[in-house]
C-alpha cells in the first residue's frame, strides 16, 4: 500500500499483540511485538475517533472474512 502524497510505500512492522482503550471522543490501539524472550515491545501508538475506529473494525471483518474463503477458517486463539 503506497502513501498518496509521497509515493513511497511506508515501513511494515510485525505486531503479534495489541490493546485497546478508550476515553472521550478517543478510541486508541496500541500494537506491540512479543519476542521469545518475553520482550514487550510497542510498535506503533494510533489515535482515532470512535466513527473511524467503527469504519476499521468494519474494514478488518472484511479482510478477515474474504481470507477465510481464500485459506479456510482462522482458529480462534486462546
Amino acid at each position: 500500500m503506497r502513501d498518496q502524497h509521497n509515493r513511497r510505500e511506508p515501513e511494515a512492522k510485525w505486531s503479534n499483540q495489541f490493546k485497546t482503550g478508550f476515553r472521550e471522543h478517543v478510541i486508541e490501539m496500541v500494537f506491540y511485538q512479543n519476542t521469545s524472550n518475553s520482550e514487550e515491545r510497542m510498535i506503533a501508538r494510533i489515535i482515532t475517533s470512535p466513527d473511524d475506529a467503527k469504519e476499521f473494525l468494519a474494514n478488518l471483518q472484511e479482510t478477515i472474512d474474504r481470507y477465510e474463503e481464500q485459506y479456510g477458517s482462522i482458529s480462534n486463539a486462546e
